[in-house]
């Protein structure tokens, strides 16, 4: 089953297998959370910097994207 969930709290979504970032109604990004972390210029690696958590958010992010890539 498919599941979405709208969220303000960057810790509740930093292990989710994707994240949708929208804005204004309109898709910016789609991706792995530790991928789109990633990226230097990406609203969701800002919204994770100014949430003041952002080496724990990629902590988060980062074992979940490893437990992905083992058992593909």
């Amino acid at each position: 089953m498919d599941e979405a969930t709208a969220t303000h709290r960057l810790r509740t979504v930093a292990d989710y297998d994707r994240i949708l970032v929208v804005d204004a109604g309109n898709v910016v990004e789609f991706d792995i959370p530790y991928l789109l972390m990633q990226k230097s210029d990406g609203p969701f690696r800002e919204m994770c910097e100014r949430s003041g958590e952002f080496a724990e958010l990629m902590e988060i992010a980062k074992q979940k994207y490893e437990s992905i890539s083992q058992t593909h």
